[in-house]
C-alpha cells in the first residue's frame, strides 16, 4: 500500500513527549540554521572544515528563501527548537546526555496567515543512547527537514494550499533503503543468508547501524 493510500499525518497535532524551548519562535533564519535540526539548512556544513558553518555566509539561506516566498502569499513563518519534556538542557543544564535512551528533539513552525495561526510540530526521534563506551543513538530525521520542497509543500498543505508533498514527509530516504533492503533480504534462502552475512551484508534489523559483524570489544 503506497503512502497515498494511509491516512495522512497531522503535524498540527502538538505531539507528547516534547515542548518547545524557553526561547520561543524566531525569524533569525541564520541563527536557525546554525542551532536547529533542520539538514536541508545545514547542508552547507559539509563543505570545508569543521568550523566552516561558523563563517558561512550563505547560512539559512534555504530558509530565507522559504520565508521570502511565503510573505508573497501573506504567510509569515517563525521556527522555535523542539526539545524533550524530560532531558534537556533548560531543565536540567548539567546534564551531560549519557545513558539517557530514547530523547526526543525536532522543530516547530509557525505560519501566520490571514488572521490565522498554526503551529506544525515536526519530531527527531532517537533509539538508543549516548554512552561513556562509545555507543551512539540512531536518530530517525523526517524527510520533511530533508527536504525543502516536501517542507513547503507540507506548510502549503496545512492551510488547505496546493496539492501536497509527492513523498511521504514522515518517512526518510533511510527509512526507504530499509524497506527495498528487507523485501530483497527475504527473498534470499536460509544459506543464501548465511552467505550474505559472511560477506559482510548484515540482516534487516542491523541495517545501518554501523560496521557488520558489530564490534566485540571496545
Amino acid at each position: 500500500m503506497s503512502w497515498e493510500r494511509i491516512l495522512k499525518k497531522d503535524f498540527s497535532v502538538e505531539p507528547q513527549g516534547v515542548r518547545i524551548s524557553e526561547n520561543g519562535f524566531s525569524d533569525d533564519y541564520v541563527q536557525i540554521a546554525r542551532e536547529l535540526e533542520i539538514p536541508f539548512a545545514r547542508k552547507t556544513w559539509s563543505k570545508g572544515s569543521s568550523n566552516a558553518r561558523l563563517y558561512n555566509t550563505n547560512m539559512g539561506k534555504e530558509l530565507q528563501e522559504i520565508a521570502a516566498a511565503m510573505q508573497k502569499l501573506g504567510m509569515n513563518i517563525t521556527f522555535a527548537k523542539l526539545i524533550d519534556e524530560k532531558y534537556n538542557m533548560e531543565d536540567n543544564p548539567d546534564g551531560d546526555g549519557l545513558y539517557e535512551h530514547d530523547v526526543k528533539s525536532g522543530v516547530a513552525a509557525k505560519i501566520e496567515y490571514q488572521g490565522r495561526e498554526k503551529i506544525l510540530y515536526f519530531v527527531i526521534y532517537s533509539e538508543g543512547a549516548y554512552t561513556e563506551a562509545g555507543d551512539k543513538p540512531l536518530f530517525h530525521i523526517p524527510r520533511v527537514l530533508e527536504d525543502e520542497t516536501v517542507f513547503t509543500d507540507v506548510v502549503l498543505e496545512s492551510l488547505n494550499l496546493g496539492e501536497g508533498p509527492s513523498k511521504d514527509p514522515v518517512r526518510n530516504d533511510m527509512d526507504d533503503d530499509k524497506d527495498s533492503y528487507r523485501e530483497w533480504w527475504n527473498t534470499l534462502s536460509r544459506d543464501e543468508k548465511i552467505k550474505e552475512s559472511e560477506a559482510g551484508s548484515p540482516p534487516p534489523e542491523e541495517y545501518g547501524r554501523g560496521p557488520w559483524p558489530p564490534k566485540q570489544d571496545w
